[in-house]
Parts: structure tokens; C-alpha cells; sequence
């Protein structure tokens, strides 16, 4: 099986392909050594080890301060949907324009996702989470009152219910399971202002998913309907009239909130949503031998990137033997 492993490094490339071509060529000499002189905790090793992170640094410069985000693919997945997993990663950083990511094959079942503390910054508060999402539209009428009660006496969602998250909020929106609309009837999305100047979401709806509106509006008239997105409530309107084939999202967003979340919807969706897992470390400490710095790293996900860019075309033997080490259960033969 096709190993996978997707890391976005969102920082600075070198300006000379042929100053990057050299700096990966001390980092593969440096990462040799490290692997001659692993389990050795003497004055050598620690400088060699301070010398491989230097290297990285130098390679990816940011990273250190880096967020991550982990999608766990399931083993008995067709390779077809992880190859549009990927496509639609691609997609999504190249509408956020982060230009300088790039893609490293490791894990079979992993793809790990690298945003430099900067660029996330500019995606705003929730941009890593919308980043990772499903990417998917989802419209769903409110809970009757007797299925609130039901969940406050028992803790539980009634059957026929489901409690989703509401973006910034600790409290849950109780609604029904049956899904009335959603990514599906959206032909068209764009960003735009309401009569306040404020920024908000225009949605066309498509010759299918207009009468579904339709019926949805006119049918739950004064009733609340759950707008979401990735599995969280964005807003939650009360139907005041018979609507169509046009809906809007209004609320308390940024326009960079709203614009990420309209250029995730347009790249397409996500079978298996990304996990933030935290940032990331490269830094060694100053007494840590060679082995323990590149364990350690290893469980940063930044190691896969370097073997990947560095040594393996360079050493393939090195490669291997070092990805071993850092990941004893690999299936690399």
C-alpha cells in the first residue's frame, strides 16, 4: 500500500534553488553523522545534534513555532478517496495562499498538516479548525421543547436528535438528525455586505435544492433552523417567511473568517475532517544526545519532512534506517 504523509510547511523557501540544493546537502552530511554517532550522549554528539537543528531551521525557517493539524485516514480506505483527500488539502491551501507548502509521501494512513504561527494568525480565530473541517454545508430545524426537556433531564439527545456545537460557544444547539438541506443544493457562495456594511454569506441554491427550501420555509414557519458548517453551528434564524432558491448568513464575522470559509466550501469536501494536535517543537535541549533530539523531533512530524526532502534520493539506505529508528512500527522494509 502506498504510504501517505502530507506535511504543509507554511514558511520562507531559500531564493536560489541552488543555495537550497546546498543547504539540503549539509543537512544530509550533518544527518549521516548524527546516525554514526546515535546512543552516544558525549561532546560530539551534542554539538552535532545542536548542528541538525540549525540545518532544519535554516531549511524551514518558522517551523519551529509551527500549528499542526493530524487526519487520521481509516487503513480500508480506497485509494481514490484518499487521493481526493489530498486534492482537496491542495485546494484549500492554495485559497488561503499558502504558496510555500509542499507535499512529503510517508505514513499509510496519516497525512499531517504544517502552518507556520504567522499564517495561521492571518486565517483568523477559528481558521485552523475551518482549514481542517469537513467543508460541508448542513441545515437542520431546531428540537421540539419537549425534546429539550428530554435532553436536560437525561443528559442524552432524544432519538431523532443531535446536539451540534455552536462556533464560539460552550452551549450545544439540540436539532433534528434529518438533514433539510445541504452542501449538495448550494450551486453558488460568495461573500458580501449587509445593509450595515457588515460581512456575510450570499448562497444560490440549485434547481434541486430550491424546492427544498421552499418546503423547508413554509412549513416551519417561526421556527428555528441550524445553519452549520464542519459540524458547527454558525447561526441559527428564525423562519419568518417562504423562501427559495437565495439564502444569506449574517452574523458577528470577519470578512477573513467568512472568506476562508467560502474558499474551504468552493475546494470541496473532507471524508475525514483534520484534528488540531498543537504545535510543534524542533528545538533541542542543550544536554540531549543525538538520538533522543531526532526521536523526539520525530513526534514533532517535521523529521518525515526532512528525510523526505533531504536523504532519500540521496541515501536511500541512511533514509530507511533513520525512519526505522523514529518510527519503530513503520512498515518501511
Amino acid at each position: 500500500m502506498k504510504r501517505l504523509l502530507l506535511l504543509l510547511l507554511a514558511a520562507a523557501l531559500p531564493a536560489s534553488a541552488d543555495d537550497l540544493e546546498a543547504k539540503r546537502a549539509e543537512a544530509a552530511k550533518l544527518l549521516g553523522r548524527a546516525w554514526e554517532l546515535r546512543g552516544k550522549s558525549d561532546d560530539e554528539a551534542k554539538e552535532v545534534a545542536a548542528k541538525v537543528a540549525e540545518a532544519i531551521k535554516d531549511l524551514y525557517p518558522g517551523l519551529s513555532a509551527a500549528d499542526a493539524l493530524v487526519l487520521r485516514v481509516p487503513k480500508d480506505a480506497p485509494d481514490a478517496d484518499r487521493l481526493n483527500a489530498l486534492a482537496v488539502i491542495e485546494k484549500r491551501l492554495a485559497a488561503c495562499h499558502l504558496k510555500d507548502a509542499r507535499v512529503v509521501s510517508h505514513e499509510p494512513t496519516t497525512v499531517y498538516v504544517l502552518v507556520g504561527a504567522a499564517e495561521a494568525r492571518k486565517l483568523g480565530p477559528h481558521g485552523l479548525t475551518t482549514l481542517g473541517c469537513s467543508g460541508k454545508f448542513e441545515f437542520r430545524l431546531e428540537a421540539t421543547e419537549d425534546e429539550v426537556k428530554e435532553l436536560e433531564k437525561t443528559g442524552a439527545p432524544p432519538k431523532g436528535t443531535v446536539a451540534l456545537k455552536m462556533r464560539g460557544k460552550t452551549e450545544k444547539f439540540l436539532a433534528k438528525a434529518e438533514i433539510s438541506l445541504d452542501s449538495g443544493d448550494i450551486a453558488e457562495m460568495e461573500t458580501s455586505k449587509d445593509f450595515d456594511g457588515h460581512p456575510t454569506i450570499l448562497m444560490n441554491l440549485t434547481s434541486a435544492g430550491s424546492p427544498k427550501l421552499k418546503k423547508l420555509t413554509s412549513e416551519n414557519l417561526n421556527k428555528r433552523v441550524a445553519i452549520a458548517f464542519g459540524g458547527e453551528v454558525l447561526t441559527a434564524p428564525t423562519i419568518m417567511a417562504p423562501m427559495t432558491d437565495r439564502l444569506q448568513i449574517t452574523g458577528k464575522y470577519e470578512q477573513a473568517e467568512l472568506d476562508l470559509m467560502v474558499a474551504t466550501f468552493k475546494s470541496g469536501t473532507l471524508a475525514w475532517p483534520l484534528v488540531e494536535v498543537g504545535p510543534a517543537d524542533d528545538a533541542p535541549c542543550k544536554v540531549e544526545p543525538v538520538e533522543t533530539y531526532m526521536d523526539r523531533l520525530s513526534r514533532t512530524h517535521l523529521m518525515h519532512a526532512v528525510l523526505e526532502d533531504v536523504l532519500r534520493e540521496r541515501d536511500e539506505r541512511l533514509y530507511r534506517d533513520i525512519l526505522k529508528m523514529i518510527t519503530p512500527r513503520s512498515d518501511v522494509k
